[in-house]
């Protein structure tokens, strides 16, 4: 995601050469479409295998109609697993399948479960990527605690976590209920060291480009 207008000027293999020169060992995606086309599964995997890279994980829409983990959760699943990835996740508010409420995310983590039992299947991992609108704090209750307390895993952004922690505060200054700096919610993976490595993936490309025109 963080160098998708790369990824669609110089397609997947130029982008994933100029990773692998960066040190870069993983990458994560956000969709499989460049240059205006469908790239194929087989054909992202050797690419990856070719740049010594491994596919980290893949973000997914949770609720579109026309590819997402609710309508066409045996094609994303499959997807995952033939391009060679162990984790593949949502990067969608649970908000978007019941509502930014208390009930609304425990309705999502119901659903996030079934998704992680069916990915377990095939030996896949389903995850959820936060941003800081899962941190609001609604009677006491922080939404973000409501779904992290399952057996679906989490992709703890760093920088979005720190964005919810402040507004949360912002907004509920006696709740009390704010985490220690530098932590994330039970069950979840932090990606500290991934988003520091996508910033500079991000400007050494931009850099790149430049150079070039």
């Amino acid at each position: 995601y963080t160098v998708r207008d790369q990824v669609n000027t110089l397609g997947f293999e130029e982008v994933f050469k100029r990773l692998s020169a960066m040190g870069c060992r993983e990458v994560g995606f956000a969709g499989y479409n460049a240059q205006g086309r469908r790239w194929s599964n087989a054909e992202l995997r050797a690419l990856l295998e070719k740049y010594g890279l491994r596919a980290a994980g893949s973000h997914v829409s949770y609720t579109s109609a026309s590819y997402s983990f609710r309508a066409t959760l045996d094609q994303v699943l499959t997807d995952a697993a033939e391009i060679g990835m162990k984790y593949v996740g949502s990067a969608s508010s649970p908000a978007e399948g019941f509502g930014q409420s208390v009930d609304g995310y425990q309705r999502a983590a119901e659903e996030f479960n079934t998704f992680g039992a069916t990915a377990r299947e095939r030996d896949l991992q389903f995850y959820q990527h936060n941003h800081d609108s899962e941190f609001e704090v609604q009677n006491g209750t922080r939404l973000y605690t409501c779904s992290s307390r399952t057996p679906t895993r989490g992709s703890c952004s760093s920088s979005w976590t720190s964005s919810g922690r402040t507004s949360a505060r912002a907004a509920s200054p006696a709740s009390g209920r704010t985490s220690t700096p530098g932590t994330c919610p039970s069950g979840s993976r932090c990606s500290t060291s991934r988003t520091v490595c996508a910033t500079a993936a991000r400007t050494r490309l931009d850099d790149d480009i430049r150079r070039r025109r």
